[in-house]
C-alpha cells in the first residue's frame, strides 16, 4: 500500500494512521519528494483542522518518522508544506495537550539530531520561551535542544533568543544541576569565528551572569551571589570567556573596581 492509498482519506481515523506509521517507519520504502510532500501536507491538515488528539499525535509521529528515515529530502518537504508552523503551535500548546507537545518536541529533536541547519528561527523562539519558563515541565527538554543547537547553529540560536534563555537558566540558583551546562554552551559560542561573535555579542550574557557580584544590594551570603561567583570562576578559566569579560566595562573591570571599595 502506497502513500496515495494511506493518505487519500481525510477522516484521520485510527486505522489509517496505524498504516501511515508503518509506511513512514519502514526504512525499506524509498519515498519520493512528491510522496513526502503529500505526507507532510496531510499531517499539516490534521494538525490544523482535527480535534482528535490521537490523530494529531499520529500525524506528528509520521513527521518524526520521515525525518529520521528520509533525512535528505524531508526538510524540504516540511518547509514547503508549512509544517514548521503547526509544529510550533503544538509546542506552544499547554492545556490538555501534553502528549501532543511531547510528540512535537520529538519532531524537533529529530531535526536537531540529523539536520540542525534546517531548524528555523521560529522553532528556536518557541524553544527559548519554554526554556525560560522554568516552571514549565518541558523547560529542561527545550534547554537540551538549544544546547545542542549552539554547537551547529549558534547564529540562529542567538537570533531566536536561545542564548538569553540559556543565560536565565545559568543564572537561576534553583537550577543548580543544569547551571554549568547552560553556561558551557554560552562559552562555546564565545569561541566561534569573529564574524559570528560580532553578530551575537555573547559577552553580554556572561556579564549578566556575573552582575550580582557588583550589585551592592546583594549580600555575599545570597545564593545568587554564590552562583555569580561560581560562574565568574568558570568564565575566568576559559580563554574566550576571560576575553569577553575583559572587553566589557561592566564585566571584569567592574569586578576589579568593587574590590577596591572598603569593607
Amino acid at each position: 500500500m502506497g502513500v496515495a492509498d494511506v493518505f487519500a482519506e481525510k477522516n484521520g481515523t485510527f486505522v489509517d494512521w496505524q498504516k501511515a506509521l508503518k509506511l513512514t517507519s519502514n526504512t525499506d520504502v524509498d519515498l519520493s519528494s512528491n510522496e513526502l510532500f503529500t505526507v507532510c501536507c496531510r499531517c499539516r491538515e490534521v494538525l490544523t483542522e482535527s480535534v482528535d488528539a490521537a490523530a494529531r499525535c499520529y500525524a506528528l509521529a509520521c513527521l518524526e518518522n520521515i525525518i529520521r528515515n528520509c533525512s535528505d529530502s524531508s526538510p524540504g518537504a516540511l518547509a514547503t508544506s508549512h509544517c514548521m508552523t503547526v509544529i510550533i503551535r503544538s509546542i506552544e500548546a499547554k492545556v490538555h495537550r501534553d502528549t501532543e507537545r511531547i510528540r512535537a518536541l520529538r519532531v524537533v529533536k529529530a531535526l536537531v539530531d540529523l539536520r540542525p541547519e534546517t531548524v528555523t528561527i521560529g522553532i528556536v523562539r518557541v524553544l527559548s520561551v519554554v526554556c525560560a519558563s522554568t516552571d514549565d515541565p518541558a523547560s529542561m527538554t527545550c534547554m537540551q535542544l538549544l544546547a545542542h543547537l549552539c554547537e551547529s547553529c549558534p547564529l540562529v540560536v542567538a537570533r531566536g533568543g536561545g542564548l538569553k534563555a540559556l543565560a536565565k537558566i545559568a543564572g537561576d540558583p534553583s537550577l543548580d544541576t543544569v547551571n554549568s551546562i547552560a553556561l558551557s554552551r554560552i562559552l562555546s559560542v564565545c569561541s566561534e569565528r569573529k564574524e559570528v561573535r560580532s553578530l551575537i555579542y555573547p559577552g553580554r550574557y556572561l556579564v549578566s551572569l556575573c552582575a550580582p557580584i557588583t550589585d551592592i544590594m546583594v549580600a555575599p551570603s545570597d545564593k545568587s551571589f554564590e552562583l555569580a561567583l561560581k560562574n565568574l570562576k568558570t568564565c575566568l578559566i576559559s580563554w574566550h570567556g576571560l576575553c569577553e569579560l575583559c572587553v566589557d566595562p561592566a564585566g571584569l573591570p567592574a569586578v576589579v573596581s568593587i574590590l577596591k571599595l572598603p569593607g
